[in-house]
């Protein structure tokens, strides 16, 4: 059994994104090490079930009356992704669905990469916080 340990205390065992409040979903590695079972390729069960469960929550607020989503931290869903690729690939699945059945709703991404996000993730907005920019932190933590 592996133990997956981080800087401070978390409730339960799970690797963080960002906040060590924001669990890492199980969106697989671009590359896993044999040596670490837990690590699973992006087209494992694992990880496919998530890429389900996320379209279901989406599906659920849109038929609420949500016009579209953003998704914080959206380039750093599969882990080891350096290039960005199986990233992409993931967001570029969620675009088809969502032209499938909601073609009138939008996607907006935080990642601060418009290249990326959009010309490869299939995201119509970037939105980028720019934590360590003065007009930032006044505007909103001020």
């Amino acid at each position: 059994m592996e133990i997956i340990r981080g800087y401070a205390p978390r409730m339960g065992g799970y690797m963080t994104n960002f906040f060590v409040s924001q669990p890492a979903f199980n969106f697989g590695f671009a590359y896993p090490n044999p040596k670490h079972t837990w690590q699973q390729p992006v087209d494992a069960p694992g990880p496919r079930s998530v890429r389900v469960e996320m379209k279901k929550i989406i599906q659920y607020w849109f038929d609420l009356g949500a016009d579209g989503f953003r998704a914080d931290m959206a380039l750093s869903l599969v882990k080891g992704d350096l290039e960005g690729c199986a990233t992409a690939a993931v967001w570029q699945e969620i675009r088809q669905w969502l032209d499938a059945h909601y073609p009138e709703h939008v996607m907006i991404s935080e990642g601060g990469r418009p290249a990326v996000a959009i010309t490869e993730g299939g995201f119509h907005i970037d939105f980028c916080l720019p934590w360590n920019m003065p007009a930032y932190n006044s505007l909103f933590r001020k």
